[in-house]
């Protein structure tokens, strides 16, 4: 029986992760030697607290007798205050530091039962933009905000991901999924609450393969994401999945152990590396980066940052195009708007004319304000319109950008535009950008 994966099965995840398929998932064992792991946590309090039955080890059963002798919030919060309040994070930029290895990826979704902030650390340490989120599963979680809700069209990527903590995380106490009584409430609300989880993440559940590191199969929490996962998704769209996992034995019983758990897995179609966290993370990476993918994707980073984009608006539009200049700058891209890059002492008409000239992609900004409005706008477009007749026929320069349904002007009727009102006009426009910044790049080589 292989120890670590087969060849065909490493090509493939790195496939699926290039294609942005692959959704990772982090359990205790990525923190292994930074954080002490939950039976190392459950002994020094069955030994202080006087836990008086033998499971000394389990820590949601020692959790379980601190709620009960003293309140629901006591172990969470005395958990936080001992383990997680100064605790210093790993070494991200370590060969083998999986929240490192797992940040250089291009993933849009990280989704961990951890309670620590060590991913989203890791992927700042990129100059990524996460977004920290966490499973709302009791009343008191439910008027926190939420990205989800605050701008229903957020599409995770991977400049600005999703870090998804189903458990909760150390900024919220009460979010912590600890003791049994919060395992079981958490398991029954999931049951009868289908929206328990945003739309966003239950699809990457279903469609995407999931990169299981840093469970045990005696770790209750994989079980449950494991079972839950079967029963959420239909066999024939399931894509196959990943988990790293230490041999569970060792000597003579070592194979029929490992036997044992591959059949368990079967259902998911689960690939087993039987190793550490950091063994599996120091080969992803070596592997990652032999594949040439690293260097495809940096360099498709370095292009994007490199792409100008003016914003030519009315001023009465001004807050929804600066929510777009911020949109387009966590998306990667250099945005130039007259509000935020006309410096003091600059003459605009020449600030304007400049940054039109030395700009990629000019997106013209529609409403009711624009469209009938004379001035600036119209003097923006016809500069942009004379300087597409210096382009080639399928370069993308002169994107319309719809913010509301109006009329598009005669001279602009022959250029698709987006309407970024609808559901899908962000990742429309971030498409129609991204494939500009391909066509010249593939120009220029």
């Amino acid at each position: 029986m292989p120890a670590h994966l087969e060849e065909r099965d490493w090509n493939f995840l790195l496939q699926t992760i290039k294609a942005g398929k692959c959704t990772a998932f982090l359990g205790a064992g990525v923190c292994a030697g930074v954080l002490p792991s939950a039976s190392e946590v459950a002994r020094e309090w069955a030994l202080e607290y006087n836990y008086p039955l033998n499971d000394y080890n389990d820590l949601v059963r020692v959790a379980q007798f601190l709620s009960v002798h003293y309140d629901p919030i006591f172990a969470k919060e005395a958990l936080l205050y001992r383990w997680y309040r100064n605790a210093d994070a790993p070494d991200f930029g370590a060969y083998d530091e999986p929240h490192g290895v797992m940040a250089d990826l291009p993933l849009s979704i990280y989704i961990t039962t951890n309670y620590d902030d060590f991913m989203v650390q890791a992927l700042k340490s990129r100059n990524r933009n996460p977004e920290r989120e966490l499973c709302r599963w009791n009343e008191h979680l439910k008027s926190l905000p939420s990205v989800f809700e605050s701008d229903p069209v957020f599409n995770p990527t991977p400049e600005n991901p999703a870090v998804f903590h189903l458990h909760g995380h150390n900024e919220v106490p009460e979010s912590l999924v600890l003791t049994e009584n919060d395992h079981l409430d958490f398991l029954w609300n999931a049951s009868r609450e289908p929206d328990l989880l945003p739309d966003r993440i239950r699809k990457a559940l279903a469609t995407t393969s999931l990169l299981f590191i840093g469970y045990s199969l005696t770790d209750w929490s994989f079980r449950v994401l494991y079972r839950g996962i079967l029963r959420s998704t239909h066999s024939s769209i399931r894509r196959t999945s990943f988990a790293v996992r230490l041999p569970p034995v060792s000597g003579a019983q070592q194979e029929a152990a490992q036997g044992y758990l591959e059949k368990y897995l079967h259902d998911m179609d689960a690939r087993i590396y039987w190793g550490t966290a950091r063994e599996f993370a120091a080969e992803l990476r070596e592997r990652w980066v032999a594949s040439g993918f690293a260097e495809t994707f940096k360099r498709e980073d370095q292009m994007k940052a490199a792409a100008q984009i003016f914003l030519s608006y009315a001023r009465e539009d001004e807050e929804e195009v600066e929510e777009l200049y911020q949109k387009l700058s966590v998306a990667g891209f250099k945005p130039w708007m007259g509000k935020k890059d006309v410096v003091p002492g600059e003459k605009w008409p020449s600030a304007i004319r400049r940054a039109i000239r030395d700009s990629d992609f000019f997106l013209v900004c529609l409403s009711a304000n624009s469209v009938k409005k004379r001035g600036w706008v119209q003097r923006e477009m016809k500069q942009a319109l004379d300087l597409w007749q210096e382009k080639l026929e399928d370069d993308i320069y002169l994107i319309p950008v719809r913010l509301e349904d109006c009329e598009a002007p005669e001279s602009l009727r022959e250029f698709q535009w987006v309407n970024l009102f609808e559901a899908d006009g962000w990742a429309q426009l971030e498409k129609a950008i991204q494939v500009g910044v391909e066509r010249r790049s593939d120009q220029s080589s």
